[in-house]
């Protein structure tokens, strides 16, 4: 091989890599940007941010979202994942700016996120809500886990607190539904059953644990 193409082979290959990237496709760019539209609602619930309360944590099911959304368009586009993280970032700054441009800030985020919510839903399904009883037991569950692997640690003490909280709020709803002691036991016992069973199999995972913690709240 002449020397004149080693050098122009590397020549080529350093153009090339400093050659900017196609842009996404039209799809890929509404999954990046809403993967950053989310990211932002996720930083504001937790950052407790009194105008996200009302909205879907998004923090895991965000995150999930995120992973997806990184492997796919790497995939499709041929980008490094880094490259598509960065494109995620960039759009979290564009958000940001074209908000802060807008009349209502506020309105506009939301608007961002409610049209982002049933994409990711299409990736990430909702979590099933557990009720009371069930919150009960299955932050009792994490208590005990987590107390027999840790000790009595102060999360292990803030997950006592918090389970007894919703136990108390759960046979008060029982109560109040007009059943005696007994069959208030025997129905948080039954809902015990359950919950074990089912972290047993691991179908816990896809439990709204976070809507446990909000049902626990002053």
């Amino acid at each position: 091989m002449p020397a004149v193409l080693p050098a122009l082979i590397a020549t080529l290959a350093l153009l090339a890599a400093g050659a900017p990237a196609p842009p996404l496709s039209a799809t890929a760019a509404k999954q990046v940007r809403c993967v950053a539209a989310l990211a932002i609602v996720a930083t504001e619930q937790q950052r407790g941010a009194e105008g996200w309360r009302d909205y879907p944590r998004l923090a895991e099911d965000g995150a999930t979202y995120a992973e997806r959304v990184v492997a796919e368009v790497a995939e499709q586009s041929g980008r490094a994942p880094a490259a598509v993280q960065q494109a995620i970032v960039d759009a979290v700054a564009a958000i940001q700016a074209e908000a802060g441009d807008s009349a209502d800030p506020d309105a506009f985020a939301r608007a961002e996120a409610d049209r982002c919510l049933p994409l990711m839903r299409a990736k990430v399904p909702a979590r099933e809500q557990p009720t009371l009883p069930q919150c009960a037991a299955y932050i009792r569950l994490a208590y005990d886990e987590i107390r027999a692997r840790e000790g009595a640690t102060p999360a292990a003490k803030d997950l006592a607190t918090i389970a007894s909280v919703l136990d108390h709020r759960a046979r008060e709803m029982l109560r109040g539904q007009g059943r005696s002691d007994l069959a208030i036991d025997e129905a948080m016992g039954r809902e015990k059953e359950r919950v074990t069973a089912a972290a047993a199999a691991g179908a816990a995972d896809r439990v709204d644990l976070p809507h446990c913690f909000d049902l626990a709240a002053p």
